[in-house]
């Protein structure tokens, strides 16, 4: 587990053993948004894994842990996580690049 903090953070919301809602989905994200430190944590992982040119975006969104979203292939899934993730948690934050 390279980015723990992420797959913990997803692992919580997407687990299947969890079972929560859409709706309930969303309120999970919308309590990060309020939570400073969390938030801080996050974006320091996502901005790493998004210089890393090693990650592969499908088995952090689909593992045996959880399931948020299973894609055609990387860049499907880095497309969801920057629509579905980075803009929602960091709107005003450029996307990290190499």
């Amino acid at each position: 587990m390279k980015y723990k903090y992420i797959e913990n953070f997803l692992g919580s919301i997407f687990s299947v053993q969890t079972g929560l809602s859409e709706d309930e989905e969303e309120a999970m994200l919308e309590s990060v948004l309020r939570d400073e430190k969390h938030l801080s944590v996050l974006e320091k992982e996502f901005t790493e894994a998004f210089l890393d040119p090693d990650i592969s975006w499908s088995a952090l969104l689909c593992n045996e842990r959880y399931e948020v979203y299973e894609s055609d292939d990387e860049e499907d899934a880095k497309d969801y996580v920057v629509e579905y993730f980075w803009k929602k948690l960091f709107p005003e934050k450029p996307l990290p690049r190499n």
